[in-house]
């Protein structure tokens, strides 16, 4: 299992198969591709997701909806201009915690 990070500056890791790949997401999604991998998880903030959903990179999303307040609005894709629609496929309702 590879785990490869978004970063603006070069880093490493002493840690196996753990990667920080900056550049483009294509980049990103070429240097996955190198290691063998066919899918990827990508977890990111609203620049982050905006920049694989302007490239056509991300075909389905896991969205989790939590019943809290976190100050600030944090955008899913910050700056997008992009439309594009996606499939509900499945809701599911998580127990209540005391």
């Amino acid at each position: 299992m590879y785990f490869s990070f978004l970063s603006d500056s070069e880093k490493s890791s002493e840690e196996k198969n753990v990667y920080f790949v900056s550049g483009s997401p294509r980049d990103v999604v070429k240097f996955i591709q190198s290691k063998g991998q066919k899918k990827a998880l990508l977890i990111g903030g609203g620049t982050t997701n905006a920049g694989f959903l302007e490239a056509g990179l991300i075909d389905e999303i896991i969205l989790s909806v939590h019943p809290m307040t976190l100050g600030q609005e944090i955008p899913l894709f910050k700056g997008n201009e992009v439309e594009q629609g996606f499939d509900l496929v499945d809701v599911r309702t998580c127990p209540e915690s005391s």
